[in-house]
């Protein structure tokens, strides 16, 4: 299985930067936004460690999809990739419930924990 490339981990930063935008508070994982809380320079270790290689093979499949205008008008219904649109775009295109979160952890604001339940403290390690 071939590892992440850099295009992979560019559409990475793109979602991440779209789920977890800067917003006014206080605090760095409140105002950095999510493209730089570092979860992409830790994506590529998380990948490897990953199960199987079709675990790996949809994960690049996804990325792949997001950044290609076939996979846009699959997974939003518009034929453009998901790292073309704007911001605004971007966030529009997620589900309501997969959109940018707050801080109670609800549709509209930024995460500050990661996903395994750890608290993030602005450069992407726990806090």
């Amino acid at each position: 299985m071939a590892d992440l490339t850099q295009r992979d981990l560019y559409v990475f930063t793109t979602v991440v930067d779209t789920i977890l935008p800067a917003v006014e508070g206080s605090g760095p994982a409140w105002t950095t936004p999510g493209g730089e809380l570092g979860l992409a320079a830790r994506l590529p270790s998380i990948f490897d460690r990953l199960p199987h290689d079709k675990d790996r093979g949809e994960l690049k499949l996804f990325l792949g999809l997001l950044n290609s205008a076939a996979g846009g008008l699959l997974l939003y219904g518009r034929p453009v990739a998901f790292t073309r649109l704007d911001g605004e775009e971007r966030a529009e295109a997620f589900p309501e419930d997969v959109g940018p979160l707050d801080e109670s952890g609800q549709k509209g604001g930024h995460r500050t924990e990661d996903a395994g339940g750890l608290p993030l403290d602005g450069h992407g390690g726990p806090g």
